[in-house]
């Protein structure tokens, strides 16, 4: 069976291409739940192990995919050291006093026109590098 690390570098890799579509966003992690509109994100029932929800946010103007959020299921995510293992170093990120903390990596691509920002949310408490992240978002950013 597949790792969560493995199934993330596998959708930062799919996110990272030019051409793809929310159809194939959303093919890629299960079947379209609910999709109320723009600017409003796709609820996705997926077939991926140890994720509770997903959505997908597409931009506004366009229309195209540009956030893939991801809760887990609790203690199914990997952790921050896991995550720094397979996209390299992060850094913190500021947050509201309501959200987790955050921390982003930005990994390497070899695509022209869109890299992924990995944005990972962690529980507060203990040592942030060993525990379970809760939340991802996988953010589509143009390349400058």
């Amino acid at each position: 069976m597949k790792s969560m690390i493995d199934t993330l570098g596998e959708l930062v890799s799919f996110l990272s291409k030019d051409r793809i579509s929310v159809s194939d966003v959303v093919t890629q992690i299960g079947i379209n739940l609910d999709d109320p509109g723009v600017p409003l994100p796709i609820t996705i029932k997926t077939k991926i192990p140890g994720i509770q929800t997903v959505k997908l946010a597409r931009y506004p103007d366009s229309g195209l995919p540009y956030v893939l959020s991801i809760r887990f299921e609790k203690h199914a995510g990997p952790t921050l050291w896991n995550l720094k293992s397979c996209f390299g170093e992060y850094r913190q990120i500021l947050t509201g006093p309501e959200q987790l903390p955050a921390f982003i990596f930005y990994p390497e691509t070899n695509q022209k026109l869109w890299s992924v920002g990995v944005i990972a949310g962690v529980e507060p408490g203990s040592d942030v590098e060993v525990s379970f992240v809760s939340t991802i978002d996988l953010r589509r950013d143009p390349v400058l």
